[in-house]
């Protein structure tokens, strides 16, 4: 019996697809606090029917049904926990890796599939949203999985017609920029049919059907949202202004476009130019060899453009996370395309460029890796920390204040994750704005004829030192608890 030689390129495949994973599951399993919109949202998920969820949120949040009702459902059988929050997040990004490089396999030589994987699987904002109780990391999955079907299924046959709708309908409820990609997606099929002299028929009916599922959902999930003003408010300068001829609106804009690629390599200016370089001549291949690819993949990004230019879709980075996979395809296409074209160029030539390029990209992704995660583990905001603090401390005031912002965290954990709604607190008194904690303080001492805790949450390590020391000047500071952004304080007026 021979022995069968070891296949190493088949086991630092593995290694390399499965370090990212790895990855992904230790930052999850470090479980962090949850963060004030993840907190609300959680508030609504918890307290609400399926019913309530299909309504407006509250708490100023919104996100897709599909999301919120699996997210209801994991609550219902693991209970309501940071873990079976997260839950949907996580698969959504560890599936979100396997389509992934199941959609660059198709697109691109074996060692740049390894190299995207890599890169995108241990990217810090990737695997925060991999772990993070938001619908973020799902609207990536939606997106490279709508991009790998439509590879899959070049052809329009009737079956594949169904599977595409079936799906694409599940994407528009599942993921709100989804939209975009559906547009890319039906481009994609409207060119393959126009060069194969194939019937547009089944592109005009999946166009039409698209069009009546998102009409529904702007209508009754979307529009409430976009118009409160606090959303305006919010993202108003994550808007593309489109008056590119004045100096001011045109520093803007651009900062915004170029705020993406840096999302993708990092804040050098290096990385950020070889990214541009090779995510143009990637662009200008698509226009000359490739047009149906690159209605795929590159038009869903100018479609977010237009919707931003009207106000009806923020370039704020977190939204933009869907397009996080696409931006990769670009620049190791362009990459792939780069290499090829020096390569019966001078050597000096060739290894000089090239030596350029890698060093740049290779800066940049020092600059968005996260390994840092490993030693430095990734904590937004630790108010749990600070209740349970409060919760083990000897002294168990009667009332608890809260800063505005720090409310969210008590309602949740006292209340409705199984872990920790047992703590004991004391009953919470809801500050409006930072300023009135002072107040409050110092009357419900009077009231209680006792001390108080204070929570202060989502606050700046500058903002905690102000406050702490507005408390200090006002009263006695019997105790006191820091951690990140988030402090529990022991306040008197005795």
């Amino acid at each position: 019996m021979k022995n069968k030689s070891i296949d190493w390129n088949k086991i630092g495949t593995i290694i390399i697809y499965s370090i990212p994973n790895l990855l992904i599951l230790f930052v999850f399993y470090s479980n962090r606090s949850l963060f004030l919109d993840g907190l609300n949202l959680a508030r609504n998920v918890a307290e609400g029917s399926f019913s309530d969820i299909s309504q407006p949120l509250k708490y100023e949040q919104s996100a897709p049904i599909l999301f919120l009702y699996l997210s209801k459902i994991s609550t219902l059988i693991f209970g309501v926990s940071e873990y079976s929050l997260r839950l949907l997040p996580l698969i959504s990004g560890l599936g979100c890796l396997f389509f992934f490089k199941s959609t660059i396999d198709k697109l691109l030589s074996s060692k740049y599939v390894l190299l995207g994987v890599f890169c995108l699987g241990t990217h810090a904002m990737f695997i925060r949203y991999a772990t993070e109780y938001k619908q973020y990391m799902t609207d990536a999955l939606v997106s490279i999985l709508l991009i790998w079907l439509a590879l899959k299924l070049s052809k329009l046959s009737k079956k594949n017609t169904i599977i595409i709708g079936l799906c694409g309908t599940i994407a528009i409820w599942l993921s709100m920029p989804s939209i975009f990609i559906l547009v890319g997606l039906i481009c994609y099929y409207v060119h393959i049919q126009y060069t194969n002299r194939d019937s547009q028929f089944p592109t005009i009916i999946l166009a039409t059907w698209f069009t009546i599922n998102f009409a529904l959902e702007y209508f009754f999930i979307l529009s409430p949202a976009i118009s409160s003003e606090h959303m305006q408010n919010f993202h108003h300068n994550y808007f593309i202004q489109g008056t590119f001829w004045e100096p001011n609106s045109f520093q803007h804009d651009y900062g915004l476009i170029i705020s993406m690629i840096r999302m993708a390599v990092g804040k050098s200016g290096l990385a950020i130019a070889a990214a541009v370089a090779l995510t143009s001549i990637c662009i200008y291949d698509f226009i000359r060899n490739r047009k149906s690819i690159g209605l795929l993949i590159f038009l869903p990004i100018l479609a977010v453009f237009g919707a931003s230019l009207l106000g009806k879709y923020s370039l704020i980075e977190r939204l933009m996370l869907f397009t996080l996979p696409l931006l990769f395809i670009l620049i190791l296409l362009g990459l792939q395309i780069l290499v090829e074209k020096l390569k019966n160029k001078k050597p000096i030539l060739k290894y000089s460029i090239l030596g350029i390029i890698g060093l740049s990209l290779l800066v940049g992704f020092s600059q968005t890796q996260g390994f840092k995660y490993l030693s430095d583990p990734l904590e937004i905001e630790d108010n749990r920390t600070s209740l349970i603090y409060i919760d083990k401390h000897e002294k168990h005031a009667n009332s608890i204040v809260c800063t505005q912002l720090a409310y969210p965290a008590y309602a949740y954990y006292s209340n409705y994750d199984k872990n920790l709604k047992s703590l004991n607190i004391g009953i919470a008194i809801a500050a409006k704005y930072d300023d009135s904690v002072i107040e409050l303080a110092i009357n419900q001492c009077k009231k209680d004829k006792d001390d108080v805790w204070v929570l202060m949450g989502h606050m700046l390590d500058h903002e905690i030192t102000n406050l702490i020391s507005k408390l200090d000047k006002a009263g006695t500071i019997k105790n006191s608890y820091r951690t990140n952004r988030s402090a529990a304080i022991l306040f008197s007026t005795q």
